[in-house]
Order: structure tokens, then sequence, then C-alpha cells
């Protein structure tokens, strides 16, 4: 079974579908991480899309609204505790606000390019 995948087609289709029908026949096998990467590949692919879609602030909210609710899930998002999850929470709020020297919030709004 010959199956490649580039770059573009992990930002414009639904990368997350393909990966899941090629693992379709094994899927029983599969531990209960890799199903777990299996499922954050749509919701980072969501995220992303999100994130080009809608402004800092509601982009914000988003991403605040799925760690909320991985909070509570029975199967948590893997890549939410990772470091490149941390950033990304980082970078979504500096979009927003960062802190001063003195503890005060700096609204920033950046805005979408």
């Amino acid at each position: 079974n010959d199956f490649s995948i580039s770059l573009e087609q992990c930002i414009t289709t639904n990368f997350d579908r393909v990966i899941s029908r090629q693992l379709d026949g094994d899927w029983h096998r599969l531990s209960f991480k890799v199903k777990q990467l299996v499922k954050d590949l749509g919701k980072l692919r969501q995220l992303f899309h999100h994130l080009i879609h809608y402004d800092s602030i509601d982009f914000l909210n988003f991403l605040q609204g799925i760690k909320a609710m991985n909070a509570v899930s029975m199967e948590p998002s893997l890549w939410i505790g990772e470091y490149s999850g941390e950033n990304v929470f980082r970078i979504a709020k500096e979009r927003v606000y960062r802190v001063s020297q003195k503890g005060k919030l700096i609204t920033v709004l950046e805005e979408n390019m």
C-alpha cells in the first residue's frame, strides 16, 4: 500500500480522516495513544482553520474553550499538555494582550493577515 502525504494535503484536506481511513483495518490493534493522536489531528486542523478565519480574540476564546472541555474530557487531547501545545496558548494570548513589567495588562489585538 503506497501512501504519501504532502504538507499541503495536511492543511487543505481532511487529513485526519485520510489517516483514519488508512488505519481503519487495523484500528482495533492501535493503542489508545495512537487513536487519540489521530483524533487530535482533526482538532489541530480545526484550530488552523480558526486561526486564519477568526480574529485574535475569537481565536483565543475558541482555544480556551477547547482547553476547558479537555479538562473534563474522558479522552483528553494529548497535544495540549505538550510544550508545543503550551506555546499555542501562550502565543494566542500574546496576540490579544501582554503583561507589563508592572503587572498591568496591555491590549495588543493583532490583526489576522
